[in-house]
């Protein structure tokens, strides 16, 4: 458990992406609530073009659940790091700094999570739940949103937890008690995923309906609803005083034309269309497959856990559940007027999806789960190759992999992010700018592709330690 804990959150810790339009709305955001007391990002509106204007004054476009959880991070950074040095200093340093304590750190205890699920609430041999949970952190879109100040890994990751907290007490039980405070926790994780990521409203919904039926404390079930609608309600409060009422957000008052024309891509919805389904799942522009391949195999495993959970009742109701989270962010993704996503290595809106779509090849036959150790290796190669060169690729590449990231990595490039979370974007080009990401091989010194070495030999010494340690006890190697 530990070796799988270190090993995603080094690899997390070890890139710093620098800014983007996306990332810097979230940022002005939580600078103005701690350096003006303001919910107007006036000062900072210069940095991005993800915002909305409403009365003369300028507020992020973006769901503001990241941005208020980032806040108390930041002011404490400011406080810590004050004087430490240049980078300390900057607006960069206290970004990075959010990055590890939102995003990154909540995304590994979510993995454990992930992990605890599959192998001690399902029964999965510890191997198989080793791949799935590397798979998940490290093979999928997980890994480079967890160093992006975005907010889809994040209300992944709190998704995910609450998923488990809420379910796994319940396996194999027909009936069991949900206790007052497990539902705050839950209820409180879910609350603050769906203000952060709206998508996540399927999961909340979800697993109310199951637990509606599979507990018998409904006191517990009112304290989960009402910490649920606590992080809402304030989410309503600020729509409110932001742009005049509790369902008109950002996206309604867009700055930016083109998002203009798209009536704000989380507004502008229409019925989905099957050619965008399966551009989100197979296209080479934002194809889910193409660059984690080890994910097709949730059809097999599907059909498959159809038969061993569904036999049990007591097991349906999580494939359920799972199962309706991963169809309708699907639905969601291709009914969107941008489902694209704008700059993205892939469909970035379904990552909040990803652990469901993970824990249903927890049914794969044995028989193909030795199929899943290349395919999950090729994910991995993939997306930690994304991450080292940078996670936003230009819309310009029609396929991202092929003609961005292999392109830069044959040239020896990595980091290529020219955009900080300070650069005016009214003023200047970040385009002309010095590079703004990197990652701390480069930092020791080492140039271009050789800068991931020092990743690379921390994760051959995690895992020589844990095969080490397992040799030392060899009746556990039995029992797995």
């Amino acid at each position: 458990m530990l070796v799988v804990f270190f090993t995603l959150l080094a690899t997390y810790v070890y890139f710093c992406q620098g800014g983007g339009w996306n990332s810097n709305s979230r940022l002005a955001l939580t600078r103005a609530l701690i350096e003006q007391g303001s919910l107007q990002i006036d000062p900072y509106h210069t940095v991005t073009w993800d915002k909305a204007k409403v009365g003369g004054h300028y507020y992020t476009d973006k769901s503001p659940g990241p941005s208020f959880l980032a806040a108390p991070v930041y002011a404490i950074g400011r406080l810590l790091l004050r004087g430490a040095g240049p980078f300390a200093s900057r607006v960069d340093g206290l970004a990075y700094l959010i990055v590890l304590a939102l995003v990154a750190l909540p995304s590994c205890l979510a993995s454990i999570f992930l992990l605890t699920f599959l192998h001690d609430g399902l029964a999965v041999t510890r191997w198989w739940s080793v791949l799935l949970t590397l798979g998940y952190g490290l093979g999928t879109l997980a890994c480079p949103y967890s160093t992006l100040f975005y907010n889809h890994q994040l209300a992944a990751a709190l998704s995910l937890i609450a998923f488990c907290l809420a379910v796994r007490p319940g396996l194999g039980q027909s009936v069991w008690t949900l206790l007052p405070g497990r539902g705050l926790v839950i209820g409180t994780l879910l609350g603050w995923a769906a203000i952060s990521d709206y998508i996540t409203l399927v999961v909340a919904l979800s697993l109310l309906v199951l637990l509606y039926f599979k507990t018998d404390g409904w006191f517990g079930l009112v304290v989960l609803t009402l910490a649920l609608l606590l992080p809402v309600l304030t989410m309503l409060s600020y729509n409110t005083y932001c742009f005049g009422g509790p369902l008109s957000m950002g996206y309604h008052h867009e700055v930016s034309p083109m998002f203009k024309e798209l009536g704000g891509w989380q507004v502008g919805f229409r019925a989905p269309r099957a050619a965008e389904l399966w551009e989100i799942l197979f296209g080479a522009y934002r194809g889910l497959f193409r660059g984690s391949p080890f994910l097709l195999l949730v059809i097999p495993a599907v059909l498959a856990g159809l038969v061993r959970f569904s036999m049990d009742l007591r097991l349906r109701g999580w494939v359920l559940v799972c199962g309706c989270i991963v169809c309708v962010t699907l639905l969601a993704n291709a009914s969107m007027t941008y489902w694209t996503g704008g700059a993205a290595a892939g469909p970035r809106f379904l990552v909040p999806a990803l652990p469901f779509w993970v824990l249903l090849l927890a049914g794969l036959p044995r028989a193909l789960q030795w199929v899943t150790i290349p395919l999950v290796a090729v994910s991995i190669g993939l997306m930690v190759a994304t991450t080292a060169v940078n996670p936003e690729v230009p819309v310009t590449f029609q396929r991202p992999w092929s003609q961005y990231t292999w392109q830069q990595l044959s040239a020896g490039e990595v980091g290529v992010s020219r955009q900080t979370y300070q650069d005016d974007l009214i003023a200047g080009d970040p385009e002309v700018a010095r590079r703004a990401a990197f990652n701390w091989g480069e930092k020791l010194g080492l140039p271009g592709l050789w800068s991931v070495l020092p990743l690379a030999c921390v994760w051959v010494l995690l895992w020589c330690w844990f095969v080490w340690k397992r040799n030392e006890d060899p009746p556990d190697i039995a029992r797995a």
